[in-house]
């Protein structure tokens, strides 16, 4: 099972893995869209608050501003840690529990780490803290910003030839300081290897997402299916009872359909056990990748005939489907 997030950069989807699954104290996942790169840490919640604090503008014009601050005593699977985090305005309120289980997502670059996104595996709920690609933006455009006032000061000091060609030269230095500074910032990983590891991580989680929520679809109409088999039997008992000769054309038609339904049921058993079999497959292949620290080979292969199959069925099953209706009871 995996999880799914927006990136607190570029709000594409990030999967995260489950935390009861995974044994590691902590995870990386990369952004396939951006190429930020996060650490997850997992951690079990031992006491949460959190307080709301006031802060006023110096324009007495201006409304005040409002801080939510969040406390966090939480255990990893090394230690406890106490973990505070903020978020502006009164809009929103992330709550937790003891017991909850939360997933930790900081952007990394190099040694550091700064904490962006808080999940709530208990309850689904999340808190975004800040966009990374955002503060790497400002970060840039404040530094380009003071490369150009400093280098406008030094040519107004200098005055004549020299304060021109400061002057010219200022304008491109700051733009390429300025992005300089917002690559520096940017937190992407770099290095192709790994970067292409986290991708296919990203890209099993992904699946994993996508046949669990197929599995859960199925379940259900599994159960669907079963119900509405169950009252077709005790329909055609009670036509039965009531005369074969006056329902004998209906009967004839639930008894169809019956079969059918019977027969569409093994088919979606069939494609649940089928799915699942994938299901571990991947997982195999993402607990592989973690443990080794390299891409797993044929990592398609091993699963797209499996899918060919699971394709095949779900075709016939959608065939079945259209010759299991229950309005054709009363054709």
């Amino acid at each position: 099972m995996a999880r799914q997030i927006n990136c607190p950069s570029c709000r594409q989807s990030l999967y995260l893995p489950e935390m009861h699954e995974s044994d590691e104290r902590a995870s990386e996942v990369l952004c396939s869209k951006c190429n930020y790169k996060y650490a997850v840490t997992f951690v079990e919640v031992l006491q949460f608050h959190s307080r709301v604090e006031r802060h006023s503008a110096r324009d007495p014009k201006r409304a005040p501003q409002y801080l939510r601050v969040y406390w966090l005593q939480a255990l990893t699977r090394e230690k406890a840690k106490a973990v505070q985090f903020s978020t502006t305005g009164l809009d929103h309120e992330f709550s937790a529990t003891p017991g909850d289980e939360l997933a930790l997502l900081s952007v990394v670059r190099k040694k550091r780490e700064d904490l962006t996104a808080v999940v709530n595996y208990t309850t689904g709920e999340s808190c975004h803290l800040f966009s990374p690609r955002r503060k790497a933006r400002s970060s840039g455009a404040v530094t380009s910003i003071i490369t150009l006032i400093g280098g406008g000061l030094l040519a107004w000091l200098l005055q004549g030839v020299p304060s021109k060609v400061v002057l010219v030269a200022t304008v491109p230095s700051s733009i390429g300081i300025g992005m300089a500074v917002t690559r520096s910032q940017s937190f992407q990983e770099r290095d192709a290897p790994i970067a292409a590891r986290l991708g296919t991580e990203q890209t099993l989680l992904g699946r994993l997402h996508s046949l669990d929520e197929r599995i859960s679809d199925l379940q259900q109409e599994l159960k669907s299916n079963q119900h509405l088999l169950q009252r077709l039997k005790k329909l055609k008992q009670k036509m039965s009872r009531a005369g074969a000769e006056l329902y004998a054309h209906r009967l004839e038609t639930t008894e169809r359909a019956i079969a059918n339904l019977e027969k569409q049921s093994g088919l979606i058993q069939n494609l649940i056990d089928g799915y699942s079999k994938i299901v571990e497959i991947v997982e195999i292949e993402y607990d592989t990748s973690r443990v080794a620290e390299q891409l797993p080979e044929n990592v398609a292969v091993k699963i797209s005939d499996r899918l060919e199959e699971m394709e095949a069925l779900e075709q016939q099953k959608e065939e079945l489907a259209l010759m299991v209706d229950p309005a054709k009871l009363l054709a």
